[in-house]
């Protein structure tokens, strides 16, 4: 099982409400996930003026110590860590083994 001590995220995610008029989403108020592990990277491709940075990152979400459950509503929704928006790519629920009960879902984000 994973120590709460090593989960010493608080991010903020704001969920897609409905498909905007222009192409782009509406977004519902943010609400604050905590704790949670967040753990960060950051790669860039490219070389000089053709450079593009990519941030792909993977939030932990331990339904024992936050009480979250990650779904697919979850994908497109926006989430803030301080000053860095990151958009959600995908979420992956984690089963204990032999069980059908959930482990931990990891919401990949970019």
């Amino acid at each position: 099982m994973i120590d709460k001590r090593l989960l010493i995220d608080s991010l903020q995610v704001k969920l897609v409400k409905r498909a905007g008029d222009y192409g782009g989403f509406v977004y519902d108020d943010p609400f604050t996930i905590s704790p949670v592990r967040f753990d960060r990277s950051f790669a860039a491709v490219g070389k000089d003026n053709t450079r593009q940075e990519i941030k792909p990152s993977v939030i932990f979400i331990y339904p024992k110590y936050c009480k979250i459950r990650a779904d697919k509503t979850w994908e497109d929704a926006i989430v803030i860590d301080s000053d860095t928006e990151y958009t959600v790519n995908k979420v992956i629920p984690i089963y204990y083994p032999h069980r059908h009960k959930i482990f931990c879902y990891e919401v990949e984000v970019i």
